[in-house]
C-alpha cells in the first residue's frame, strides 16, 4: 500500500551529521511506507518525499567538522562587550537585515543581487567551528558513525575507541559521497527568516556568492531569495558561545591588551595555551578538561593553572582530571581586577597575575531563524516532543537543535527516522493532549547524567521513538542496553590516559596521534 503524503517539499537547515542524517533517512524512505536505510541503490524504490533541499552557509558539507572552517579562525575571541546584555544569545548574534523589498517574485533562479562592504554581522555570526588542531572526540568511534554504515573510520590506535577531529570530518565526507547526498545541498547558503504563512512555510535565504578584498575594501556579494516548503527540519545544532556577565570584564580587556582572552571555541590551535605561564578557565566542563590537557607538562607546584567552575562536575573522570595534581580549582567568579590580571573570586580569595583566560562555557540554544513574529503567535513552538516534534505543527522538527545531551549519531538517527514515518503518512503522532504531558513531564527530570552512559541514552532519547519508525527501520542502538558497554568504558579510560600522558610528558601535546603504541 503506498500513501500520498501531503509533505513533499523538506528544508532542512544546517549539513552537519544531524543534517546529512535527516537527510539520508527522508531519501531511503518509500512512498509504501518503509525504510530502506543503508542502499546505496534507491533506483528500484519510489521515494516518499518529492524535492528535499538542506541549506549550508559554509562551502561544503560536515557543519562544525567542515574542514575549511576547521582550518579558518573566523569567529571573534569575544563578543561586543559594549553590549549591556553580551550574556544573551539575542544580543551577541547579529541579524543580518533582511532587504525591505525582499518577496517571493525573487527566487533562486531570480534572486536579489546585493553589493555590500563587510560589516559587524559579518563578524558577528559565530560561524566558526569550535574544532581545534589535535582534538579527538570524547566518545567511541560506534557512537559517531551511523548504525546503518558498516565502515569504520581508520583509527591511531594511540586514540584507542576515539577518534581525531579529522577522522570524524573525512567519515562524513563519505557518506556524502557514498550515499550521493551533495546533489542536495545549497551551499553558502544561510537560511535568515522562517515563517509560516497559511499552509507553507517561507523561507528567506541569503547566499553569498563572492568575497573579493577590492581596493582595501572587503566587498560581499549576496543573492537573496525566498522559496516555500511544506516541512522544515532544524539541524543547525548549537554554534554560539556563552559568556557569562562578570563584573568588570570589559575594563580587564581595555586594561590588559596583552592578555589572552577567549572562548574555548575562538582557539584554533591549543598550542597557544602551552605557552603561556599562568591559566584561568572559566567553566567545569568537558570542554575545559579538554583544553586544560594542553597547558601542559608544567610545574606543578605552585600551580599555574585555574579552573573556576559552578559545581561539582557531573562525571567522576572529569572530577578526576580536573581536580588532579597542578591545577586549583576556584568558586565562581566575583569580578575581575583589571590593574593586576586578576580576579576575584566568591569564596573571597584573589589570584592575580594571569596571562590566559579561557571560557570554557558551552553554548546558546537558540534558533535565530523563526521569525519573531511566528514565536510570538506560537509560543510553544519550541517545545518538541520526544525532543523532536514541535508542539504547535509537527512540520517542524528538531533534529539537531536543543540537546545538551552528548553527540551520538545513534541519536541522532532515531529523530530523523521518527520524522520520516509520521511525516510519510504511516505513522500518528499522538494526541497533543499525550504530547503536552510528555513535555511537562520532561520538565520536572533534573540531573541528567549520561555521556557515554549508552543505556540512558537510548532510554531517554530513542525508545519513545521507535513506534513511529517506518517498517523496516532497525534500532540505531542495534537493541544494546547496557549502561556502560566495553567501547564507552575504554573511551572514558582512553581520555584519562591521554590526559595524564600528555600532563606527565610522556605525550607531546601535538603529536599524540603520531603515538602508536
Amino acid at each position: 500500500m503506498t500513501i500520498e503524503t501531503q509533505i513533499k517539499k523538506i528544508a532542512i537547515i544546517g549539513g552537519g551529521p544531524a543534517g546529512i542524517g535527516a537527510l539520508n533517512e527522508l531519501i531511503h524512505t518509500s512512498k509504501d511506507g518503509k525504510s530502506y536505510i543503508g542502499v546505496k541503490d534507491l533506483s528500484s524504490n519510489e521515494q516518499a518525499f518529492g524535492d528535499i533541499v538542506v541549506f549550508e552557509k559554509n562551502s561544503s558539507t560536515g557543519g562544525l567538522w567542515n574542514k575549511d572552517i576547521i582550518e579558518k579562525a573566523l569567529d571573534p575571541q569575544l563578543p561586543n562587550l559594549e553590549l549591556e546584555n553580551y550574556d544573551k544569545a539575542e544580543e551577541v548574534y547579529y541579524k543580518y537585515k533582511i532587504p525591505e523589498n525582499i518577496t517571493n517574485e525573487y527566487s533562486i533562479d531570480k534572486p536579489l543581487a546585493i553589493s555590500r562592504k563587510k560589516n559587524n554581522t559579518d563578524i558577528y555570526q559565530w560561524s566558526n567551528s569550535g574544532v581545534y588542531k589535535d582534538l579527538f572526540t570524547n566518545v567511541a568511534t560506534k557512537y559517531m558513525t551511523f548504525s546503518y554504515d558498516k565502515v569504520v573510520p581508520r583509527l591511531n590506535r594511540a586514540l584507542g575507541p576515539l577518534q581525531s577531529a579529522w577522522d570524524v570530518t573525512n567519515y562524513l565526507e563519505k557518506v556524502v559521497k557514498d550515499y550521493d547526498l551533495k546533489k542536495y545541498f545549497r551551499f553558502y547558503s544561510s537560511v535568515e527568516n522562517v515563517e509560516k504563512i497559511n499552509d507553507k512555510w517561507v523561507l528567506t535565504v541569503r547566499k553569498q556568492v563572492i568575497a573579493d578584498d577590492t581596493e582595501e575594501k572587503f566587498i560581499i556579494n549576496e543573492e537573496w531569495y525566498q522559496e516555500k516548503f511544506d516541512a522544515v527540519i532544524i539541524a543547525n545544532g548549537k554554534t554560539i558561545p556563552y559568556f557569562p556577565k562578570i563584573g568588570l570584564l570589559k575594563e580587564f580587556v581595555e586594561t590588559n591588551p596583552d592578555i589572552y582572552i577567549t572562548h574555548s571555541k575562538s582557539i584554533l590551535d591549543p598550542e597557544i595555551l602551552h605557552e603561556k605561564k599562568k591559566v584561568l578557565f572559566i567553566g567545569g566542563s568537558i570542554s575545559a578538561v579538554d583544553l586544560v590537557q594542553y597547558t601542559f607538562p608544567r610545574p606543578l607546584n605552585p600551580s599555574t593553572v585555574f579552573l573556576s567552575r559552578n559545581s561539582l562536575p557531573t562525571y567522576q573522570w572529569v572530577k578526576n582530571l580536573s581536580e588532579s595534581e597542578g591545577i586549583t580549582v576556584k568558586t565562581r567568579i566575583r569580578n575581575f581586577i583589571p590593574d593586576k590580571q586578576g580576579v576575584e573570586f566568591e569564596d573571597g580569595s584573589i589570584e592575580t597575575g594571569f596571562d590566559a583566560v579561557i571560557f570554557a562555557t558551552g553554548y546558546h540554544q537558540y534558533v535565530p531563524f523563526l521569525s519573531k513574529e511566528y514565536l510570538k503567535n506560537h509560543p510553544r513552538a519550541l517545545d518538541f516532543y520526544l525532543h523532536s516534534f514541535s508542539l504547535e505543527d509537527e512540520t517542524l522538527v528538531n533534529v539537531g537543535y536543543n540537546t545538551d545531551i552528548t553527540a551520538f549519531f545513534n541519536r541522532l538517527e532515531g529523530y530523523s527516522a521518527a520524522v520520516a514515518g509520521v511525516w510519510s503518512g504511516f505513522k500518528t503522532l499522538k494526541s497533543k493532549k499525550d504530547q503536552e504531558a510528555w513535555i511537562e513531564r520532561q520538565k520536572t527530570i533534573t540531573n541528567k547524567v549520561f555521556h557515554q552512559d549508552v543505556s540512558q541514552i537510548r532510554k531517554e532519547y530513542v525508545d519513545d521513538l521507535l513506534e513511529f519508525f517506518p517498517e523496516g527501520r532497525n534500532d540505531p542502538f542495534g537493541g544494546e542496553r547496557t549502561s556502560f558497554p566495553t567501547d564507552a568504558v575504554e573511551a572514558i579510560d582512553t581520555i584519562q590516559k591521554i590526559f595524564f600522558d600528555i600532563k606527565e610528558g610522556k605525550v607531546d601535546g601535538k603529536g599524540v596521534f603520531e603515538v602508536l603504541e
